[in-house]
């Protein structure tokens, strides 16, 4: 049995990934203590849950540093730093979660390498670093290779075939729902069912879902929009051929779907595409511009501005409901992703635990 110490980080759909591997540990017999922010508390419901309060590198590190004994492995959320560098001053073991495609490539220009913040939280972590005594790092994508194993939560087949990361960073699928679907089933047959799934935080995403629910209702389209706990549903009045509602399991509703309108978010993407459903990506920020360009790589979607207007968003959606073409690219991602053990995150786990 390996005692793992996983951190995991409120992200968007980062937490509810982080939180399955721990799931999945659990179930394989291993002792998991999950330790995270309040806020993704109900996440971990049956789990050993502690809050932390300050996620932040240093107050991080000082948390974690008292609490790390009996601890086998650090298992943090790769942008959860202070976890990792407590890890390495207790000489404990540590794996990285990257709860998305391989963001730490700086020949690809990733969200790591483009944006200029990454300079303010750099100096965050070699403020902590100096703290316990460490050398500094010359860049975020350092620390977070600093760790002994980086755990790629996506599939490696849905990656940019120039990405070659170093030979410790290993792709071990991506961790997805398995919500029962229940009862629900689309209202109508007639038409191709379009799925609009934009952010479960707020994004400022309400005045796209009105360009978007526009967009729809000049379409031959019926279309279910779930705008999940960030927005309210009474905010819009939807055209005749669409329903807004908080939420419907993508289990349910992805087998009926010819089609998933989406930020790029990767839970989404993954969800679509191991469906075997095309997209159409309009991302806001965060990690869903690296997604949407392993989206329009592979042939499985198109990608669309965020303040595109009315009209392009109904030419984007006709292009890829017209063409097979995405459809068929989708089927082939599918088939790939299903293939791939999704426990290979323990194995990979509890091997780099030694």
């Amino acid at each position: 049995m390996t005692d793992v110490l996983l951190v995991a980080r409120d992200g968007g759909g980062t937490a509810s990934a982080e939180i399955r591997v721990a799931r999945r540990l659990v179930a394989h017999g291993h002792r998991v203590r999950v330790a995270g922010s309040p806020t993704i508390a109900h996440l971990a419901s049956g789990l050993d849950f502690h809050p932390i309060g300050d996620t932040d590198p240093t107050p991080l590190a000082k948390h974690l540093s008292d609490r790390l004994d009996g601890a086998d492995i650090v298992v943090a959320d790769c942008m959860l730093y202070g976890a990792l560098i407590a890890a390495t001053v207790g000489d404990v073991p540590s794996a990285a979660l990257m709860p998305t495609v391989y963001l730490a490539d700086r020949r690809v220009g990733s969200t790591m390498a483009a944006q200029p913040k990454w300079g303010r939280v750099r100096a965050a972590i070699n403020d902590a670093r100096r703290g316990f005594g460490l050398p500094e790092v010359a860049s975020v994508t350092d620390q977070i290779l600093a760790a002994d194993r980086v755990l790629v939560l996506t599939s490696r087949a849905f990656e940019l075939p120039d990405v070659r990361p170093p030979a410790h960073v290993t792709y071990v699928g991506p961790q997805l729902d398995d919500i029962p679907p229940g009862d629900w089933r689309p209202q109508w047959t007639d038409k191709p069912l379009v799925l609009v799934s934009l952010s479960t935080s707020d994004q400022g995403q309400v005045e796209l879902l009105h360009r978007l629910l526009a967009a729809l209702g000049q379409l031959p389209v019926r279309a279910l929009v779930t705008v999940g706990p960030a927005v309210d549903p009474a905010r819009f009045d939807p055209p005749d051929n669409s329903t807004v509602e908080r939420f419907v399991p993508h289990s349910a509703v992805l087998p009926h779907a010819a089609l998933v309108v989406t930020h790029a978010g990767h839970g989404t993407v993954m969800a679509a595409l191991r469906a075997g459903v095309p997209l159409v990506c309009v991302p806001m920020g965060r990690d869903q511009h690296d997604v949407a360009a392993r989206v329009r790589h592979h042939g499985v979607g198109v990608g669309v501005t965020a303040d595109a207007h009315v009209p392009a968003l109904t030419g984007t959606i006709q292009q890829v409901l017209a063409d097979p073409g995405y459809t068929e690219a989708a089927q082939r991602m599918a088939t790939a992703i299903t293939a791939e053990d999704p426990d290979r995150v323990v194995d990979s786990i509890v091997a780099a635990a030694g």
